[in-house]
């Protein structure tokens, strides 16, 4: 499946039925998001994190690295470093190479500076196997206007070919917009003609501080629903279960399968829920995760909303308790994407 779920890329799990096994019989969260600073070289308007809150400094490399060592002595597995642009932290090779040290299978979430592509032979000797990038147009001069940088498409290109030239795997992030959802179909291509992978996200989501402006960039039904003919985006084939979710089912994986760490030290259930869960400057890992704040958000469950429970196609839903508390500042409150995307779901699986 193509399509972003809420678990892979809103809040950072991995996706995989072992991952997925390992994990239901695991305590803590065994994928994290490590936004390693704010700072970025680009301007995309759809962006989140760029209202992210300033937050009390960044952490120290030394405090990430005990920060490394209290997850690898909690079982975590998976580490997705982000940012802003993670890259630009004056010590990103360090700590890449020090994860991967401690054995984690690690992503880098990047946008492929030019600075970076004579570093990718070392990352990928030190056993960097994955890193994500974003496109949004198939034409260069589109997507440069986009993210506010002149070549910036043909950059990530390189870099993302140069890393799967070395041996590692990269995947593409195509964002969905009013703006270019006529060109994804042309973009996947683009991403197949250079032997990347990919992933559709029909998702925008609001920004950190609550500002619904990114959510201004929405592709309508009409265009979301275009998007889904192209048949690269069939889940594949196959029966599909239709019974309506039972009300003991988990919401997401928000504080259960993941969390996010901030650049200074605060802990989030995932990446665009800002609920503090505790500071990584005044408790350890596993002080927080006994926090009630991710007791509450990881015991979510499909119950707690009836016209969930009732929904004829809550089989085919993702719902996102982030976008719900930041367009409503309620954790359990239906929003129209949540029930928007749904529908495209289950008309895409033959459920008209």
């Amino acid at each position: 499946m193509n399509f972003r779920d809420s678990e892979d890329a809103h809040c950072g799990a991995p996706p995989g039925g072992l991952f997925r096994a390992i994990q239901n019989s695991h305590p803590l969260p065994l994928s994290v998001v490590f936004v390693l600073t704010d700072a970025c070289h680009l301007a995309c308007p759809h962006c989140y994190n760029a209202s992210a809150p300033a937050g009390r400094g960044s952490l120290s490399t030394g405090a990430i690295f005990d920060i490394l060592d209290q997850l690898a002595a909690a079982g975590t597995l998976h580490l997705a470093f982000t940012g802003g642009e993670p890259c630009l932290h004056p010590d990103f090779d360090d700590i890449l190479r020090g994860a991967l040290k401690r054995r984690f299978a690690v992503t880098v979430k990047t946008s492929g500076p030019a600075r970076c592509i004579e570093r990718l032979t070392d990352w990928r000797a030190w056993g960097l196997a994955r890193v994500d990038c974003s496109l949004y147009s198939a034409e260069p001069s589109h997507h440069d206007r986009f993210v506010g940088r002149p070549s910036a498409f043909v950059d990530t290109v390189a870099f993302m070919r140069r890393f799967v030239a070395l041996g590692g795997r990269a995947r593409v992030g195509i964002v969905v917009m009013d703006w270019n959802a006529g060109e994804v179909s042309k973009l996947i291509d683009v991403c197949e003609d250079n032997g990347l992978e990919w992933a559709v996200d029909l998702r925008v989501s609001p920004g950190l501080d609550g500002n619904m402006g990114p959510c201004g960039l929405r592709a309508d039904e009409a265009a979301l629903e275009a998007v889904l003919a192209d048949r690269r985006l069939r889940k594949g084939s196959g029966t599909v279960d239709r019974t309506p979710l039972p009300a003991d089912t988990i919401v997401c994986g928000a504080g259960r399968d993941t969390a996010c760490i901030r650049p200074d030290g605060e802990v989030w259930p995932c990446l665009t829920l800002p609920l503090s869960m505790g500071n990584l400057r005044d408790r350890t890992w596993t002080e927080i995760m006994a926090s009630p704040v991710r007791q509450r958000v990881s015991s979510l469950r499909w119950g707690d909303q009836q016209g969930c429970v009732d929904c004829a196609v809550s089989w085919a839903c993702r719902r996102c308790p982030a976008d719900a508390f930041q367009e409503t500042g309620d954790l359990n409150a239906v929003c129209a994407i949540d029930c928007l995307l749904a529908r495209l779901q289950a008309r895409e699986r033959g459920d008209k």
